[in-house]
């Protein structure tokens, strides 16, 4: 038993660090999304890990996701509403943004929204987090 205590806090010894570097390394990706000439604040993103024998798993979590500021205009093509014709218009969103999010649909969000936020955490941890050391 005392072996395993042992192995138990040499592997704490190792993810913490790790953690920490990760969370930082995700909160760089997601202060990084670009939104052209809009800004957003800071994402919260917290990490726990447990670990088991000599197994540790981390779960990354976003808190607070980051809130857009600035404007954003957007095209509109003509189209048909309610059997009226619309003519192509500029419409301004102010701190909001339309997402396209990675299933293809559209949103409008004061916040950046959690399916570009899980798909911009996919990407950072499928690229791989340089050098953690």
């Amino acid at each position: 038993m005392k072996d395993l205590l042992d192995e138990q806090k040499i592997l704490s010894a190792i993810i913490s660090p790790l953690k920490d570097q990760m969370v930082e390394y995700l909160q760089d990706k997601l202060d990084n999304i670009d939104l052209e000439t809009q800004s957003a604040s800071q994402s919260v993103v917290e990490a726990m890990y447990v670990t088991r024998g000599l197994e540790a798993e981390i779960t990354f979590s976003v808190k607070e996701p980051g809130k857009i500021s600035g404007t954003q205009i957007v095209d509109v093509r003509s189209h048909n509403r309610e059997g009226n014709r619309v003519q192509s218009h500029q419409r301004e969103y102010v701190d909001q943004r339309v997402f396209k999010l990675p299933d293809g649909e559209y949103i409008t969000s004061e916040t950046i929204p959690d399916a570009i936020i899980e798909d911009t955490i996919k990407k950072a941890l499928d690229e791989g987090i340089p050098d953690l050391t």
